[in-house]
């Protein structure tokens, strides 16, 4: 029979779960699916006020996994709302997460006047791969940090260069800069920043600083517009770049707004159309007693 330890880990990975791209898709949906996946939120709806909501629901669970069950979520969350929402604005700053940069995954890169790309380590993480993903990063974006646990932090600092920044979170939430990243846009590459754009965007880019038109067949496009985008200076591929992404990342604006602090890294990551925006909304604006199952 599992000792209470091993049922709190048990429980705590299934309130950990709450914070998935299934559960969101659910309270996007037009049935009742939600109710499904939340299951997991039971004992802290009954532990909550009388006719708290759901979304009131969600904070709370947020809090908890926040200090006992450290997922990549919560660095993720964490990021977005202390920074975008905190140190910046998510009107002037756009988040964009689990973004493609060469064979690595940017966990959240940051785009407003400048690129800040944001590698999150895990006390589960394996850091083998550490420094290739840097130097990945470095080749897109102008600024780099490693965001951690306190106890990881000095492992980190030792490990990156000294120009890649190093974050600590802390059970309290509180991101503290260990070390602060600097400037590099001498290590920038046109192909990389190539590589994070849409074609579409690519395309607005060119006809801003080319006029131009597409004058060759669809298949062949992509190698006409990056052939076209090489032809840039570094310092005009980066602010294009950053301009589209940063356009990229604030359709998601509104919804990440009106969503509660818990999931605002969820309508950054999770794209939705504007019926699908108004469901979750809504739903988190029900009690939280109706999805107890």
């Amino acid at each position: 029979m599992p000792g209470p330890k091993s049922r709190t880990c048990s429980g705590l990975r299934a309130v950990s779960d709450l914070f998935t791209r299934g559960t969101f898709r659910a309270l996007a949906a037009p049935h009742d699916g939600a109710r499904g996946w939340i299951r997991s939120l039971d004992a802290l709806i009954a532990e909550i006020p009388d006719g708290a909501t759901l979304g009131y629901a969600f904070d709370r669970a947020f809090e908890r996994i926040s200090r006992e069950y450290r997922s990549e979520y919560v660095f993720k969350n964490s990021i977005v709302d202390r920074l975008v929402f905190g140190r910046h604005s998510p009107r002037t700053a756009a988040p964009l997460l689990e973004l493609g940069a060469g064979k690595s995954i940017v966990d959240v890169a940051v785009f407003n006047g400048t690129s800040t790309a944001y590698e999150i380590k895990t006390e589960l993480d394996d850091f083998s791969r550490l420094l290739p993903q840097l130097r990945s990063y470095e080749q897109r974006f102008e600024r780099v940090a490693v965001v951690t646990s306190p106890r990881l932090s000095h492992r980190v600092l030792d490990a990156v260069p000294d120009h890649i920044g190093v974050i600590a979170l802390s059970n309290r939430g509180s991101l503290s800069e260990l070390r602060a990243p600097t400037s590099g846009i001498g290590r920038l590459t046109r192909t990389g920043l190539f590589g994070l754009l849409r074609l579409s965007e690519a395309l607005d880019i060119l006809h801003r600083t080319h006029n131009y038109e597409i004058d060759v067949p669809r298949a062949q496009l992509w190698q006409r517009t990056r052939e076209l985008f090489l032809e840039l200076s570094t310092e005009v591929a980066h602010a294009e770049a950053v301009s589209q992404l940063r356009a990229r990342g604030m359709r998601a604006a509104g919804l990440a707004i009106s969503m509660p602090r818990s999931l605002r890294a969820m309508a950054y990551e999770i794209p939705l159309n504007s019926c699908e925006a108004r469901r979750v909304h809504d739903k988190l604006l029900l009690p939280a007693a109706a999805f107890v199952s």
